[in-house]
């Protein structure tokens, strides 16, 4: 039987199962609807409303270099960053690692797996110590139903996606060192930025 938010933690390397006790972080204490509140997919959810869906939250502390899912893994839970940051990966058949993006406090991963009940489409391994959130598929998807700011907040980041990937393909047919500026410029509009400098 699932618990609430800050009463099951889980970690990576033994999922679905008790983690062992360890010191709680600033995060992990702090009310289970601020957390949300920091969570892109539903900053604009009524503190009301996000404090019904943190009910059924879990926690998940990872360690860096940790795998949080596997590919083809029939796990579905839908996955939020709460601190730290992960990266979603698949190896070629020759075994060169495939790195697509890198995601960080506030954004999310597993939804497509939630929606099509497929099983994963890529690994996700944590690149720092990290904690995430989970939520149950079928509960994501009712909440995203219920709470129309959820539900909106899903399509624009599934919309986003396909945008991105559809670029993607177009870059394919472009010269090698385009591609390469190209990546550069998304990976430093995604980095910390001051002084006219980008951090990739």
């Amino acid at each position: 039987m699932r618990t609430g938010l800050l009463s099951a933690q889980i970690d990576c390397g033994e999922r679905r199962q008790a983690d062992r006790p360890g010191p709680a972080t600033t995060r992990e204490m702090a009310r289970p609807e601020d957390i949300l509140a920091g969570i892109d997919l539903f900053r604009e959810v009524a503190p009301a409303q996000r404090m019904q869906i943190a009910r059924q939250v879990h926690l998940r502390r990872c360690a860096a270099g940790q795998l949080v899912v596997a590919h083809h893994d029939p796990d579905r839970d839908v996955y939020f960053v709460i601190e730290g940051r992960v990266r979603v990966t698949l190896f070629s058949e020759a075994g060169r690692e495939i790195a697509f993006r890198d995601l960080g406090a506030g954004e999310t991963f597993g939804e497509l797996a939630a929606i099509d009940r497929q099983p994963r489409s890529a690994n996700v391994v944590a690149l720092a110590d990290t904690l995430l959130g989970s939520l149950d598929p079928d509960l994501f998807l009712g909440a995203a139903l219920h709470h129309p700011p959820l539900g909106e907040a899903l399509l624009r980041k599934l919309t986003g996606l396909v945008r991105s990937l559809s670029e993607r393909v177009y870059e394919f047919g472009l010269p090698v060192p385009v591609r390469i500026g190209r990546e550069l410029v998304r990976l430093a509009r995604r980095g910390m930025i001051s002084e006219m400098a980008a951090r990739i």
